[in-house]
């Protein structure tokens, strides 16, 4: 009987799991608010060398780096946010969150999250970030001397508590501008500067309305 030569090749090969997971999702928030960026490596035990964030926005729509995180916590903001950009995650339990603060509308857009691991190298994943502009609506007034004058002000677009309601003035009388009522929640009303019982509140500061009213309106009153 022939005998039988058997050969076992042995090789290293390098086993990069599929299953390695960028986790995160689109986020929203008011102007002038903060923008919580969720970002999370999962199923993978592979070391986290560096996170880095990427944006391309309304501001600058090309995509870029603007902040470098390593190990254990040495944050490098570039090209960009400044102080507005904080991190908040924690790279031990491979989380990359990001906080940037006072939002404006020229950062709205994608956002993107990059894992740097070893050995397998970089995952990614995007968010959206979608930001609501707040504003004031009102509307210029015509009145005829000595009558009343109803001047509209109402906020719209945010569910951030109103504190307070500032009314500034610059007329004929007196050309600089300058604060005459202020209200505050729930409804403490301040003569400052100004027009005294000819101004009175009429709005609700519960349904963000700011409403005044002039009364006996005079030529000096003209103004903005």
């Amino acid at each position: 009987m022939r005998p039988i030569h058997v050969i076992f090749l042995c090789g290293y090969f390098r086993f990069i799991p599929e299953a390695i997971r960028v986790v995160n999702g689109p986020v929203s928030v008011t102007e002038g608010g903060s923008a919580n960026l969720s970002c999370r490596l999962t199923e993978t035990d592979e070391d986290l060398e560096q996170v880095t964030w990427q944006k391309r926005t309304r501001g600058i729509p090309e995509n870029h780096n603007f902040l470098v995180i390593l190990p254990p916590r040495d944050v490098r903001n570039i090209n960009g946010l400044g102080n507005r950009a904080r991190f908040i995650g924690n790279l031990t339990m491979k989380t990359g969150s990001i906080q940037i603060l006072n939002v404006s509308l020229h950062d709205e857009g994608v956002y993107t999250c990059i894992f740097t691991v070893f050995p397998s190298g970089p995952h990614q994943a995007e968010t959206r970030l979608t930001v609501h502009a707040i504003r004031v609506v009102n509307g210029p007034v015509s009145v005829t001397e000595g009558g009343s004058a109803n001047l509209s002000c109402r906020l719209t677009e945010t569910d951030e508590d109103l504190e307070q309601v500032t009314w500034q003035k610059r007329t004929r009388g007196i050309p600089d501008n300058h604060n005459f009522l202020v209200i505050l929640p729930p409804r403490d009303v301040r003569n400052v500067n100004g027009l005294g019982n000819r101004v009175r509140f009429i709005g609700n500061l519960t349904m963000k309305t700011g409403l005044i009213q002039i009364l006996n309106v005079l030529l000096e009153d003209e103004g903005v």
